[in-house]
């Protein structure tokens, strides 16, 4: 979808997909059709943020969770409608102020995901947007 007046030479579109999954289950991106649109798409950049709905406690599974990151990451790299390979960026996800809504887990969110997205952005060389610790991280209000 595209979103709103982009700047001159960009256009920006939207893939997102409320309550999808970077894990693998019945909520996974990967089984979205707006992630065939975005790899149809043929971007430039692409900005990935997953894990909050990752985090819930009928959901959550760490190793689970990056081999599956991992997958769609690969899939933007590799298996995009380009020549060269799109930049990927990742965001660490927002904190989350309390436990239990909608059954995510804070201490995933706020110990374990900003720990994560920068290991698996290291460990396949991406840029990272950290929303979490722009947002006030782990603050004693979070």
């Amino acid at each position: 979808a595209e979103v709103g007046p982009s700047e001159p030479g960009w256009q920006v579109s939207d893939f997102a997909c409320d309550g999808a999954t970077a894990t693998l289950c019945e909520d996974a991106y990967y089984l979205r059709s707006n992630f065939r649109e975005a790899l149809s798409y043929g971007a430039d950049v692409y900005v990935m943020l997953f894990g909050t709905n990752d985090a819930k406690f009928s959901i959550w599974h760490e190793k689970n969770f990056i081999k599956d990151y991992l997958t769609i990451i690969g899939h933007l790299l590799l298996g995009c409608a380009r020549e060269a390979p799109p930049a990927v960026v990742l965001v660490v996800p927002p904190p989350l102020a309390s436990e239990g809504g909608l059954g995510v887990q804070r201490n995933v969110v706020n110990e374990l995901l900003p720990k994560l997205v920068q290991r698996v952005a290291e460990q396949v060389k991406l840029e990272v947007v950290d929303a979490f610790s722009q947002l006030g991280g782990a603050s004693p209000s979070f």
